[in-house]
């Protein structure tokens, strides 16, 4: 598993593998539909420095303190107990390696002009990470995490995109329409509160005059 530079990789999250080439990298997930589908998508890039595994973020059943970077994007803010898997991922980097999360803050977000709709989009974004007992704000206190489990204050970057135009602008609307049916279920809204606000979501989507904000994203590293 060793490449000339003797690094090893942990990926918690195993999707975006195309960027991990010149490291031997080992990626987990929960799902095996998810992982069957990085395996594919490594073969389909001709990787083969990459493997994977079915396995949870709290007990990743990995050899401990045998890799150099232990990362995760997006996934300490869907668990219900973040601390313990990020100290899962401490316990798993070897002295001198370091420990890398990229965590969303949904309840920092922007539309401009100002939509009651759009502002009832990030509140109900919020609503049910905190009704499911997730951390949907997670980015804005992902430093003391790291202080939690007991590694040094970390490194922090930020990316807060801008955009008028384009499909990513969509993502937005197109998100709230997949998560729109568990907010009926869960009792935080009616369904053609929901509709209403994927409607508009997307018609502000296609208006170039309106800025979106996507949310929050923060970056936090750490050397153990």
């Amino acid at each position: 598993m060793r490449n000339d530079s003797g690094h090893y990789v942990l990926a918690t999250g195993a999707r975006d593998v195309e960027r991990l080439r010149l490291l031997q990298v080992v990626g987990i997930d929960k799902s095996p539909e998810q992982v069957e589908q990085a395996r594919r998508q490594a073969e389909a890039l001709g990787l083969t420095n990459v493997r994977f595994a079915v396995a949870g973020a709290y007990q990743p059943g990995l050899p401990p303190a045998s890799f150099d970077l232990a990362y995760c994007r997006l996934v300490l803010m869907h668990l219900a107990r973040p601390a313990e898997a990020l100290a899962a991922m401490h316990d798993l980097v070897r002295p001198g390696g370091r420990v890398a999360c990229e965590e969303m803050d949904l309840g920092h977000a922007v539309c401009d002009p100002p939509s009651t709709r759009m502002d009832r989009l990030f509140e109900l974004n919020v609503a049910l990470g905190e009704r499911r007992g997730v951390h949907f704000r997670l980015g804005r206190s992902l430093h003391r995490l790291f202080h939690d489990v007991g590694l040094p204050p970390p490194e922090l970057s930020a990316s807060f995109p801008l955009v008028l135009r384009g499909e990513t602008k969509r993502l937005l609307g197109m998100s709230f329409v997949e998560f729109a049916p568990a907010l009926v279920q869960e009792g935080l809204a009616p369904q053609d509160e929901v509709d209403a606000i994927a409607a508009e979501s997307l018609r502000l989507a296609d208006d170039d005059t309106t800025l979106f904000g996507l949310p929050l994203i923060v970056q936090a590293w750490a050397v153990r």
